[in-house]
């Protein structure tokens, strides 16, 4: 994948994001990955998805270079909003994992929000950093790095950068983790996609689904026997998936 970079002078930041933009001139598809990864380690999703999308993806700002870093969902969604308006998109579906998803999710409670059709894959949920958050992290470490063995999903480069300012990088993740359910109170239509077996996000599980499933404006689905990065597992079942729900 080719990066492109764009440099983005706001308000609050001025900096570089790199981004690359793929597939066919049609209907314009927001990629944001998840926390501690880029949008090449989503390839074998963004390869499908790419055969009916223009995709376009940028690094999310600031998770991991850890310079001038954001420390919340709302800077994130702010930076991704002008982002989107310095390339000039518009009517553009969005599609966000993990940290992306909660990002999908924070920039949909503006009314200003492209109202073509948003997904968040196993996004952020409600929780608590430490009881629902790190302690299911800090087991699953092992389970991780299997992950990246298997899939390159970066986890190892998410912990250099931890070792490297732990303080940011604690900073983030809790303000990222506590979250509560406002984040869900969208104003545009997001469909949630949710894996019944996602070890990142542990912790009353079920009755969150259920909570979540009663939220205006928010349509969930539920797979079963899934982990938090299944779409990696079936990339063309996932962007079938994603494809109908845009249908």
């Amino acid at each position: 994948m080719a990066y492109n970079k764009l440099h983005l002078k706001t308000d609050r930041f001025d900096e570089e994001i790199t981004y690359f933009r793929t597939g066919p001139k049609k209907k314009p598809l927001l990629f944001l990955h998840g926390f501690g990864t880029a949008p090449h380690k989503y390839t074998p999703l963004l390869g499908w998805l790419s055969l009916k999308y223009e995709i376009i993806a940028p690094v999310m700002y600031g998770v991991n270079c850890l310079k001038n870093q954001p420390t919340t969902l709302e800077d994130y969604a702010n930076i991704t909003s002008e982002f989107t308006k310095e390339i000039g998109l518009e009517d553009y579906l969005k599609v966000g994992h993990s940290t992306g998803g909660g990002v999908v999710l924070m920039m949909n409670k503006s009314e200003d929000e492209s109202d073509a059709g948003s997904i968040a894959m196993n996004p952020i949920m409600p929780s608590r950093f430490y009881k629902d958050f790190f302690v299911p992290h800090a087991m699953m470490t092992y389970h991780a790095l299997n992950l990246t063995k298997k899939y390159n999903l970066g986890v190892l480069g998410l912990l250099k950068n931890s070792l490297k300012d732990p303080v940011s990088t604690h900073n983030i993740m809790t303000n990222i983790a506590d979250q509560d359910w406002d984040l869900f109170d969208v104003k545009k239509k997001t469909s949630v996609i949710y894996s019944e077996h996602d070890e990142f996000f542990k912790g009353k599980t079920k009755e969150k689904l259920k909570m979540l499933g009663k939220k205006d404006n928010i349509e969930l689905m539920v797979l079963p026997d899934r982990n938090h990065f299944w779409f990696l597992e079936t990339p063309q079942k996932a962007s079938n998936i994603i494809d109908n729900l845009f249908k």
